[in-house]
């Protein structure tokens, strides 16, 4: 069951299913409050956490951060009552998220550091998201440096990594969503000719039912668009960007697109962005 909510969330949106998502968290929270044996505590523990962090995300991908801390708080809970430390690790570095939604990026990029020293010999896959959340972490920090050297991390670790491993919460993430996740970073950190090219190979291989994710990479490349003076470039990918960020209803990266609009006012009287308002339905 979680693993379907785990497709819808991707697919639908967490809109669509975070009612369905908590629902499922206080069901298995019943179960475990009326399991005696200490082996099924243990397990109810860990799927709870699993759950919860699920929650979270959706959360705070709807704009709701105090919900989203709550839910990792529990999250966390829950992994360290399980017994579950790369449960434990992921929780702590997804938590960094609510930290960077609130403009804290110092607080979160020192969560990051925790979480990669908790999951210290895990399993590769993890490894590899960790590298690539501390890298994200960095560059949003500046350090284009360090950002580059936590990337080549997160590469090496995913060489180790065997198909269809674990953890079961990560199987998702593979070289495409790796590649995504740096292209970012290159955004971030002002590497605009290699971004480039790393965000068209990520949309060009992130699987189509990964909405959400392929949204926020075109907001990316309508980032690097509009650096390079782009303006009809920029609005397309803007205006592509729109389309799946309403199919899932994300306001995260409602908020981003609003963001790189806004950017776009110099050019408010081209034929290019004029369409663009008429998609978004947005005053600028």
């Amino acid at each position: 069951m979680t693993e379907g909510y785990r497709r819808l969330d991707r697919q639908l949106g967490a809109a669509s299913v975070f009612d369905d998502s908590t629902h499922h968290l206080q069901r298995i929270a019943r179960l475990k409050a009326a399991s005696m044996a200490t082996e099924n505590r243990r397990r109810l523990a860990a799927a709870a956490g699993e759950v919860a962090s699920l929650a979270a995300w959706q959360a705070l991908d709807l704009g709701r951060p105090g919900a989203a801390w709550s839910y990792y708080c529990l999250a966390a809970r829950a992994a360290r009552e399980g017994g579950h430390r790369e449960l434990h690790a992921y929780v702590t570095a997804e938590t960094s998220y609510v930290l960077l939604f609130g403009g804290q990026v110092r607080e979160a990029l020192s969560l990051v550091k925790r979480a990669r020293h908790l999951a210290r010999g895990t399993a590769p896959r993890l490894q590899a998201w960790l590298a690539a959340a501390h890298a994200e972490a960095l560059a949003i920090v500046g350090d284009a440096g360090a950002t580059l050297r936590a990337l080549d991390q997160a590469d090496e670790a995913f060489q180790q990594v065997e198909p269809g491993s674990g953890p079961r919460w990560l199987t998702y993430f593979d070289q495409a969503h790796l590649v995504r996740w740096k292209g970012h970073c290159l955004v971030l950190v002002g590497q605009p000719e290699t971004a480039f090219a790393v965000l068209q190979e990520a949309l060009d291989s992130v699987d189509a039912s990964f909405v959400r994710a392929r949204a926020g990479a075109l907001v990316d490349l309508a980032t690097l668009h509009l650096r390079q003076g782009e303006v009809d470039a920029t609005c397309i990918a803007l205006g592509q960007a729109f389309r799946l960020a309403r199919e899932t209803q994300s306001a995260k990266n409602q908020r981003r697109i609003i963001e790189v609009r806004r950017r776009l006012r110099p050019w408010n009287a081209t034929a290019a962005v004029r369409e663009l308002d008429e998609l978004l339905d947005w005053a600028s």
